[in-house]
């Protein structure tokens, strides 16, 4: 409940994005997903966006191995910044699904105290992931080797590829919501750090 809500994310965002929509979705704890997912829409005029805040995960999150698991395909990924001197970092991926629809998805993480999460970004393999997530868990040894982290995502898809001045934009929207749920979610961390 100390999490990011429904009014969390401002009626009107960046240039004419409106929210039109909030959902909590609630997960097995293992979830590749995460266990919790606080959702919301946006539209601007035939436009629809995804903004998600996804936790609980230990250490860095690919968030795009998700994706690809639901049928779409990565073109392009990189890690971004928005000055040379940022120190948080954001992952950029341009996909393609079997109908040949684009898809646009940026995504940062933050960790139990609130700060970025820079973590392994390229993402650990199967047998790390599986590693980390199970016996260094079950051990209790994953609380200090593996933060527990928090994911700020955004996705868009598209029937035709996006210009670059609609790309400009969806990056600083993703900033500005970035850090708004980051800065949302402090006293829910300040409590989870009390237990």
């Amino acid at each position: 409940e100390l999490f990011p809500g429904e009014k969390s994310l401002p009626e009107q965002l960046g240039d004419g994005w409106r929210r039109a929509g909030y959902k909590v979705e609630m997960r097995e704890t293992h979830n590749q997903h995460g266990q919790y997912s606080h959702v919301w829409r946006l539209i601007k005029g035939e436009q629809s966006l995804i903004v998600s805040l996804d936790f609980a995960f230990r250490g860095w999150h690919t968030l795009d191995a998700c994706y690809t698991s639901a049928g779409w395909s990565v073109d392009a990924k990189e890690v971004a910044r928005a000055s040379s001197d940022d120190p948080w970092p954001r992952i950029e991926c341009k996909m393609v699904n079997e109908l040949g629809l684009s898809g646009y998805l940026w995504f940062s993480l933050f960790d139990e105290d609130g700060n970025p999460f820079v973590g392994d970004m390229a993402g650990p393999d199967i047998n790390r992931r599986m590693n980390r997530n199970i016996f260094l868990f079950w051990q209790n040894e994953g609380n200090v080797i593996f933060p527990r982290t928090f994911q700020a995502q955004i996705f868009i898809e598209s029937g035709s590829p996006l210009t670059d001045i609609q790309l400009q934009e969806l990056r600083k929207l993703f900033l500005e919501i970035r850090d708004g749920i980051r800065k949302s979610s402090l006293p829910a961390l300040e409590k989870l750090g009390d237990k």
